[in-house]
């Protein structure tokens, strides 16, 4: 069979382009404009979820997925897991993506004073009413036991806040007041659940620290933290695991670590790198981009950056030279690390091995004690108590007054102020005065225990009742404390100086002292202001004491006025 000839002569050859030219070009502007107005990343779905996204080292940018599962998530038929969504292919408008622009925190609004920049901070969500949890992971995370020896400043690598939502009740709103006065860790917002995306714009607009990497858990949420410091220190993520991760060095903030499967246990704790947050916040109208959405803002960017992360690295390498691509994909793309993450709390504690660093939903207290004792859970301090003489704090003077729900905040804090302005210690105490119906006293007594159990910490202590409020905040208490300036007619050094009213009392750390309290304790028939007179009566303790009709006399002179007394507090001394 002979082949057909293509013709050759220039009749032909003329009509055929005629016809196919314009429809060759008519195609060509069709595609033109198609891909010019809709990215690659609109038409595709997402990549199954053992499917690594490409192979060159370029690509490695994006976290290898752990093949690790749950196998009691996907057995619980209560919890539905939502499938893959595909990205829309309508566009994001104009007006939608202004709307949301608006919520994007701007480095511009930063007060003048350069924020503390702290390697890791912890937030943790939490209710109103769970005090009992709050109090177990202040100790076992940080080791505070008790606010008697308080943090006055952050001042190592670590920093927390307690982030509170949802409802309260009149009773679980005074003792969240109680304990934000006495432990100065609450943060309290009017959001009604713990969602990830609020908490991070949160952290952007109204925490007044810097981080390297923000960590996000639930209460009922387990997290080893000197693991997760020691692997990011490290860059390391999983280093005993048979797939480690190694952190990027050219971006080592632009990290995700969690869990990112579409179940409720995605929100239960996760770590963010500052440079990821703010990536992941100027990009949140993106997650609106898929088809259907998990309920977790982390998850819908893990699964929106799977999606476009091969196209994105494709229009950087056609627009840069290599190592210019590189550095973009990384300064762009979060890597979502998974490894060596989370486990959910199976009810004994023989189950964890090891198999992460969070442990999900344990609900119980005892468990979550007993879980810092089986995974040799160390204490990360917060702070460092500075000592001076063998007594905390180099100025060694704590300002005390109680912290119940009859003392107005706004006094409480006048002398928190002050005590910060001078560098004293601030102890609020509740404690001390609700266990007096126990005693069969009134409740005013706390003042007395209160000074007993603080006074051997400190070489001096400053007692301000409720109704007191500072006047002059740079009148130092100290300066008029030195032996060379407090000194009574024998030349001895006061024990004692106080106002005639008792709400001023300032206490020497002494034996004299030690026992006046213990002899004011015994005055059972009288309040506590006038036992302590009835004592300094007695002739052995005159010459340790200074009475005085105005403290200001003493801190300042005659013509100083150091705190005033407020008329519409005095329950606080009936209670």
């Amino acid at each position: 069979m002979k082949q057909p000839i293509i013709p050759t002569n220039g009749t032909m050859a003329t009509r055929m382009l005629r016809i196919i030219g314009p429809l060759c070009l008519l195609a060509f502007i069709l595609l033109y404009v198609y891909f010019s107005t809709s990215t690659p990343a609109q038409q595709m779905t997402l990549q199954p979820e053992n499917n690594e996204i490409g192979s060159s080292p370029k690509e490695t940018l994006l976290a290898p997925v752990s093949q690790q599962h749950y196998d009691d998530d996907e057995n619980n038929n209560n919890e539905n897991v939502e499938p893959r969504p595909t990205i829309n292919t309508i566009a994001v408008e104009e007006e939608e993506e202004k709307e949301n622009n608006d919520d994007i925190p701007d480095d511009n609004n930063n007060n003048n004073n350069e924020p503390r920049h702290y390697g890791y901070v912890l937030i943790i969500a939490s209710e109103p009413h769970q005090q009992s949890r709050r109090a177990l992971i202040r100790e076992k995370y940080f080791g505070l036991q008790n606010n008697l020896v308080p943090c006055m400043e952050y001042d190592t690598d670590i920093y927390y806040k307690f982030w509170i939502y949802g409802k309260t009740t009149t009773t679980d709103a005074q003792q969240l007041e109680l304990e934000s006065v006495e432990w100065n860790d609450i943060v309290q917002t009017n959001e009604a659940g713990f969602d990830q995306e609020k908490l991070l714009k949160w952290a952007s607009r109204e925490l007044m620290v810097t981080y390297d990497y923000l960590i996000m858990q639930d209460i009922h949420t387990f997290i080893h933290l000197p693991t997760i410091k020691r692997e990011l220190d490290a860059g390391l993520i999983g280093d005993d695991s048979d797939q480690p991760y190694v952190v990027s060095t050219e971006q080592p903030l632009n990290l995700v670590w969690g869990s990112f499967t579409g179940r409720k246990v995605d929100k239960q704790a996760a770590v963010i790198g500052a440079t990821a947050t703010e990536v992941l916040l100027n990009n949140q109208h993106q997650q609106r981009r898929l088809a259907r959405r998990s309920m977790h803002f982390l998850t819908n960017m893990y699964w929106y950056y799977r999606a476009v992360a091969k196209d994105l690295m494709e229009e950087t390498d056609a627009t840069l030279g290599p190592e210019e691509a590189i550095e973009e994909q990384a300064r762009i793309i979060p890597s979502f690390v998974r490894q060596n993450f989370m486990m959910q709390w199976e009810n004994n504690i023989e189950s964890v091995q090891g198999q992460g660093c969070v442990v999900a939903n344990v609900l119980q207290d005892d468990d979550f004690r007993e879980l810092a004792s089986w995974t040799r859970l160390r204490s990360l301090p917060v702070c460092v108590h500075h000592r001076s003489s063998g007594y905390y704090y180099h100025q060694e003077l704590v300002v005390i007054t109680p912290s119940s729900s009859c003392a107005k905040k706004e006094m409480i804090e006048n002398k928190r102020v002050y005590a910060l302005r001078h560098g004293y210690v601030f102890v609020a105490r509740s404690a001390e005065f609700t266990q007096q119906p126990l005693k069969g006293r009134d409740n005013a007594w706390g003042m007395i225990d209160v000074m007993e159990k603080a006074l051997p910490k400190y070489k001096w202590l400053l007692w301000l009742d409720p109704k007191v409020k500072v006047q002059d905040m740079e009148q130092p208490i100290l300066s008029s404390t030195r032996e060379e300036d407090n000194n009574n007619m024998d030349g001895g050094m006061y024990d004692l100086v106080m106002d005639e009213q008792g709400g001023i009392v300032l206490l020497r750390n002494s034996v004299w002292a030690k026992q006046f309290l213990r002899d004011v304790q015994l005055q059972k028939d009288h309040d506590p202001v006038t036992a302590m007179t009835l004592v300094l009566q007695q002739p052995n303790n005159k010459e340790h004491a200074l009475v005085l009709e105005d403290f200001g006399t003493y801190t300042g002179g005659a013509s100083s006025q150091f705190a005033t007394y407020s008329d519409d507090d005095d329950e606080c001394r009936k209670r």
